[in-house]
């Protein structure tokens, strides 16, 4: 009917009054940075499935000029990019925004990249391959909720 709402919750954190009267919030915008076009897309379309906006960039500094140009709640980032890599572009979003939810993406998962990525300033770390799609928008629906919560 022309309403757009938010990413589908499962019941978690839903009104329990119903939210009668209330509108749903507009969805939230995603910025997806990853070099394997294949990869990006199946993001992608993980995420507007689940009612998000989003955005892809095929590599750092298209994500850093995407990012720049946008209003994004929430990044989804791998960490090993062409050019840019993904912990110099969590650096820069931190300064620039630092409210904004992060969720990076590694397919090395030693304790170093890990450490790295949580230090650097990533909300939510998860390792590819996914355990299953839906583990993309849960993450980007945890980072949202402790950015939100800062506010």
């Amino acid at each position: 009917m022309g309403t757009t709402q938010g990413p589908r919750r499962n019941g978690a954190g839903d009104d329990p009054a119903g939210g009668a009267g209330r509108e749903a919030p507009a969805p939230a915008r995603v910025l997806v940075v990853e070099d394997h076009a294949d990869i990006r897309e199946i993001f992608c379309r993980v995420l507007e499935l689940a009612g998000y906006r989003v955005t892809p960039a095929g590599d750092g500094l298209a994500g850093l000029e995407a990012f720049l140009s946008g209003a994004f709640e929430a990044v989804v980032t791998d960490l090993f990019l062409p050019g840019l890599g993904g912990q110099e572009l969590v650096s820069r979003i931190r300064k620039i925004r630092p409210r904004t939810a992060i969720v990076v993406l590694t397919g090395l998962p030693t304790d170093e990249v890990l450490s790295a990525a949580w230090a650097g300033g990533a909300d939510e770390v998860l390792v590819k391959p996914l355990p299953s799609l839906k583990a993309l928008p849960e993450a980007v629906e945890r980072a949202l909720r402790v950015r939100r919560a800062a506010d």
